[in-house]
């Protein structure tokens, strides 16, 4: 039983809610008694459903992100790239690390002349791209700007 407890706290420390879950259970039916497992099992009943907040307020962010830069596409077009440049930048809030939006604010501060503001945009979307994808950003996209 010590094994399977033992192989539960390293399932929570290592953020693997699922299989966690599986192991509370199988703990919980196989040794009712242990005070000790039960509140380990506790535990990972929590931390797993933590995790699925945190799953749904990513994905709820995501939604507002996508929308945020829509709008900012077409403010853009109309010629707005001071809105679309903030928009941009709100859905990058919503979706860190969302590395495109912050390409977004660069091209838009760029259309409206700000030059080192794209420039610094830019060089924040780098950074989180190679951050998020592990590759060059270069690798990642084929960007300039003067």
């Amino acid at each position: 039983m010590r094994d399977l407890v033992d192989h539960l706290r390293i399932l929570i420390e290592l953020g693997r809610h699922d299989e966690a879950t599986k192991l509370a259970a199988e703990i919980e039916r196989t040794a009712p008694e242990d005070a000790a497992a039960r509140e380990l099992v506790r535990e990972a009943r929590e931390a797993a459903k933590q995790n699925a907040a945190r799953s749904v307020a990513k994905w709820a962010g995501h939604d507002r992100a996508k929308a945020q830069a829509k709008q900012a596409e077409a403010l853009a077009r109309q010629g707005d790239h001071a809105q679309a440049e903030s928009r941009y930048l709100e859905a990058w809030q919503d979706s860190r690390p969302g590395w495109r939006y912050l390409l977004g604010a660069a091209h838009a501060a760029r259309a409206r002349g700000a030059v080192s503001q794209a420039r610094r945009l830019t060089d924040r979307a780098a950074a989180a791209c190679e951050q998020a994808t592990g590759a060059p950003f270069e690798a990642a996209i084929d960007l300039t700007i003067p």
